[in-house]
């Protein structure tokens, strides 16, 4: 649901429909940290009965 979506990336966040699936809610959190601490980012695209989309976005650093 969208309010779900606001909430993706907090500490120990389960959506409502997730019960049947095994986790702790950690996954998107953590992911979402490491790409902040290495200056990038992460978001998400999601349609009802569609799916979800998630992007990890990094800078490309030139090679020496």
């Amino acid at each position: 649901s969208a309010e779900d979506q606001q909430h993706l990336f907090g500490r120990f966040f389960r959506a409502a429909n997730a019960v049947n699936i095994q986790g702790t809610g950690l996954g998107l959190h953590i992911v979402a940290r490491y790409a902040e601490l290495m200056n990038g980012s992460i978001s998400l695209e999601s349609a009802l009965e569609k799916g979800t989309s998630i992007r990890i976005v990094f800078a490309q650093t030139p090679k020496p």
